[in-house]
């Protein structure tokens, strides 16, 4: 068994698992809150317009609407005791995530290149299995799948159709062209292969099943799918077969079919027709697919594993170089000097003369391991005809520009990216499947928000490895909607299963008009219809946050919004708030409502959704990672994630107000209500961004409040716990202290730091103006490195960098670094002033405080918690309750509690 050792993040919960205890009784998944004295109806100045997929991307800011829906009243889901967590679980030392957990405060933009380097580092954490222990655990194979579909396997190979196609793919396949798209021309004859293998399945009594649930592929590729900015073009797609049931939805299977046919078309070829733009109708979306197929034709596309974390299986490593095949060159793609049988180089091009081997028959001597697909060949030839090929064949990625990344790294972000869209873009699922070709070779991909999970390649050309392709089609094909990831019985999905319900649908309203189904703690269902998103946080691995407006019978009078997220099971916040709300019932008295619920989300309802059924890939990859042992000493964490649903009033953003002594309010509210929640329910946030501050409008007189929004990364107090693998923060909020030191504990001060952040960077990167007589607060509009605190967002700095760049500024002079205010802010100018200043006290004090080498060590500690004494709650209430703009001063309604 390996050992683990986990230094300041929290072990994996299948660790906790304890083989000689009884399972504890399952959580109730039902909450419904206990209501208010009040209900209050969440009124603002604007509403999310309905726009389209790019300006709903570009509008995921630093100044995005939060999550509206962060807390309840009840716990649900109860943590785990506390004698199951170990001493090492300290919050202040959970490492913090560069994944896509973070890509929605750090770059709004989410272009090609910055979100490739977010998914390359949760791609650095991804788990590789042997195919079988795959098959059994994400396809959910029996162990004697070998002998239980031995029949099956051999009707599919035996099936005359399936072999012509089979050995026809495999031709193509084993054939080098000059083309850089040379893959596409194995897109049909896979996809006709794969689905005769499928129809086969379907007459044969152990795989039958129902026609509703049988999906075939179809080539996708010139299409970009609809549903998201980036334009990705998965090459095959697969689809339930019932989808395109209508005349009018076969009819745009007939129009893809008609135009991936074309798209094959040799251009050389005059007399065959060329394609043309296919209407915007037939193509796919998102919604539609059940998962994704990447093709590649270099022979070095495939993940090795060699960098991954590599579960052993009964001890064997899973690590398995592929060997180098001889391929076959078009003999119209090269010059005549040349031989028709070469080997490729790393990047896929003619390196080397050789014989040629037979693709159809098991291959004898690629049982020599020695020779990794990784390493190019060592033999240099000085032929001019092959460096002509190779000339010709130069290294170019899909658009046609120069690779800057392997091929197999380039083959493992694009498959991640076809994950993080199914994930965030498809509806309401669970995890998603890919599939990567390289020529003859395959393997499978799984992501659930948790873990990436990487199978070994197959080689389908080997006769035995070929069992294995079949068993993965057999597991494929079993798959229940549920299991393959699609939430049906939950949200209603008339996309996956009607190909027209799609057409002409903004991605924006993907959910308008849908049905949810909750159920209440009386067990009756509580139906929600779905309106337009106004929050989307992608990600491949987190929380993925969806809010979504919704109306719904049992809260005819409210506003709602429906946050869909993904917690690990661990994260708890409706405890904490349960605590706030109790608190302040206790200090309010019977029959009064205290005034700190104004500054607090209000929840109606909240229900989780754990995937701990035994027939669930989750499940199983939790029970194999059990006592799981890894190669080359790694370890590979799983956070267990549930699916947490819950409904609360509509909040709005702060940068809907566009008064400023509002604005001024609203920051003051956060500053006295975070504080009342760390004296009196001992609590702190620790995720203050300018996403969690937000407002209601008081019924009783139309009076701006500020909330305090979002409590899923925070702790009771003291802190004592990490319930996230996730370090929190959001970075360009954060305290400078936590950005440069990972070991260091969360304290009250780095909020009100946070808090100081947001105020800045919205007085600063701002404005307030008219358009059309109506004013509106915007951003500058200034190029993004000519905004105030440019580098505060650029990804390319590290986090000690920032943390360096955020003390030069609160330590700088206002004249060597003056405050680069928003004319319509200058009122809080004396304000920022102050509070910087205060902060520049205290890290001299403290640097001051530091004894020499012969210094005797001083009696009493400084007093880091309040930077000796500069940094503390009333002085901060001091700096912002002199504010005043027009004559008028802000209220300062809660000077004791």
């Amino acid at each position: 068994m390996a050992v683990i050792i986990f230094i300041g993040a929290p072990p994996p919960p299948y660790l906790l698992m304890d083989p000689f205890r009884p399972p504890k009784k399952p959580p109730t998944k039902v909450y419904r809150s206990q209501s208010r004295a009040h209900r209050r109806d969440a009124s603002g100045t604007s509403k999310q317009p309905p726009g389209d997929e790019e300006a709903l991307q570009n509008h995921v800011d630093p100044l995005l609407p939060s999550p509206q829906v962060d807390v309840a009243e009840t716990p649900r889901t109860p943590p785990p005791d506390d004698a199951t967590k170990p001493a090492s679980w300290i919050t202040g030392r959970t490492p913090y995530s560069r994944g896509t957990n973070s890509l929605q405060v750090v770059e709004p933009s989410k272009k090609v290149g910055p979100v490739d380097e977010y998914l390359q580092e949760d791609l650095r954490h991804r788990l590789f299995l042997d195919f079988d222990t795959f098959l059994q655990t994400i396809l959910l194979l029996p162990p004697n799948w070998g002998t239980e579909y031995k029949s099956t396997i051999d009707k599919v190979l035996a099936d005359e159709e399936f072999d012509q196609l089979l050995n026809a793919y495999l031709e193509k396949a084993n054939i080098l062209s000059v083309n850089h798209d040379r893959e596409k021309r194995l897109y049909r004859p896979h996809a006709k292969m794969h689905n005769r293998a499928i129809d086969v399945l379907q007459t044969h009594p152990m795989t039958t099943v129902s026609e509703g649930n049988v999906v075939h592929i179809i080539r996708s590729d010139p299409l970009a799918v609809r549903g998201s900015t980036e334009q990705l073009k998965p090459d095959i797609v697969g689809m339930l077969t019932q989808i395109f049931a209508s005349a009018t939805d076969s009819a745009s299977l007939l129009a893809l079919e008609e135009y991936g046919e074309a798209q094959d078309a040799d251009k050389k070829d005059k007399e065959r027709q060329e394609s043309k733009p296919l209407a915007q109708d037939h193509v796919p979306a998102w919604p539609q697919l059940t998962d994704a197929v990447e093709m590649k034709a270099v022979d070095n596309a495939l993940d090795e594993g060699t960098n991954a974390i590599r579960l052993l299986t009964d001890g064997k490593d899973p690590l398995k170089p592929v060997p180098r095949k001889k391929r076959i060159v078009n003999p119209r793609a090269v010059p005549e000097n040349l031989t028709s049988e070469v080997e490729e180089d790393a990047d896929g091009t003619p390196s080397a003369l050789s014989a040629a081997s037979s693709m159809t028959k098991k291959r004898k001597s690629d049982s020599n391991g020695d020779e990794s697909s990784s390493k190019v060949s060592r033999r240099t030839y000085n032929s001019q005809a092959t460096t002509s090929v190779r000339r010709t064949l130069g290294p170019i990625n899909e658009s046609g520009h120069a690779r800057s990344l392997p091929n197999d790294e380039e083959a493992r972000i694009q498959c991640a990216k076809y994950a993080m869209q199914i994930l965030s873009s498809a509806g309401l699922r669970s995890h998603a499947l890919v599939t990567l070709i390289d020529r003859d070779r395959l393997q499978l991909k799984y992501y659930d928000r948790s873990s990436i999970v990487v199978s070994q390649a197959i080689d389908i050309a080997d006769e035995e490895e070929r069992r294995l392709f079949v068993a993965m089609l057999i597991g494929c094909h079993r798959l229940t909607l549920p299991q393959r990831g699609i939430l049906h019985d939950i949200l209603e999905d008339p996309y996956i299963k009607s190909y027209g319900e799609m057409k002409e649908k903004n991605p924006v309203n993907l959910f308008n008009g849908l049905k949810m189904t909750l159920q209440g703690a009386d067990g009756t269902n509580i139906i929600l219809t779905l309106g337009d998103i106004i929050h989307r946080q992608r990600g491949l691995v987190g929380r993925d946050t969806c809010v979504v407006l919704a109306r719904s019978s049992a809260w005819l009078d409210r506003e709602l919004a429906v946050k869909i997220s993904w917690p690990g099971v661990y994260r708890d916040s409706e405890k904490l708030m349960d605590a706030a709300k109790a608190k302040a019932d206790e200090m309010a008295g019977e029959g009064k409502t205290h005034w700190v619920l104004d500054h607090l989300p209000e929840i109606l309802h909240s229900q989780d959704f754990r995937f701990n059924d035994e027939d669930s890939p989750q499940k199983r990859l939790m029970e194999l990672l059990i006592e799981a042992q890894y190669a080359d000493g790694k370890t590979f964490i799983y956070e267990e994630r549930l699916l947490r649903i819950t409904v609360s009033e509509r909040l709005f953003p702060i940068t809907d107000l566009t008064n400023v002594k509002d604005i001024a309010q609203v920051f003051l509210d956060m500053l006295q209500c975070h504080r009342w929640l760390f004296d009196q329910a001992k609590i702190l946030h620790r995720d203050i961004s300018m996403a969690n501050v937000m407002y209601r409008k008081r019924p009783k007189d139309d009076k701006v409040c500020g909330v305090l929004n979002d409590f899923d990364l925070s702790s009771l107090l003291p802190l004592m716990e990490a319930a996230s693998l996730h370090r929190t923060g959001t970075p360009p909020y954060m305290a400078h202290d936590l950005l440069g030191h990972s070991d260091l504990g969360h304290l009250y001060r780095h909020d009100v730091e946070a808090l100081y952040y947001v105020l800045l960077i919205l007085c600063c990167r701002y404005e307030i103006v008219e358009i059309k007589k109506v004013p509106i607060l915007r951003p500058l509009q200034l190029n993004p490195s000519e905004m105030p605190f440019a580098e505060w967002f650029d990804r390319s700095l590290t986090w000690r960098g920032l943390s360096a760049d955020k003390a030069q500024f609160v330590c700088a002079s206002e004249t060597l670094e003056p405050i680069p205010i928003s004319p319509p802010f200058s009122p809080l100018l004396p304000c920022l002033r102050r509070i910087r200043r205060a902060f520049a006290k205290g890290i001299s004090t403290r640097i001051q405080s530091q004894p020499d080498d012969e210094e005797p060590i001083p009696d009493e500690p400084f007093d880091d918690e309040t930077l000796g004494g500069h940094i503390t709650y009333l002085k901060f209430v001091r700096f912002m309750s002199v504010i005043s703009i027009d004559g008028q001063e802000i209220d300062l309604p809660y000077e004791k509690w």
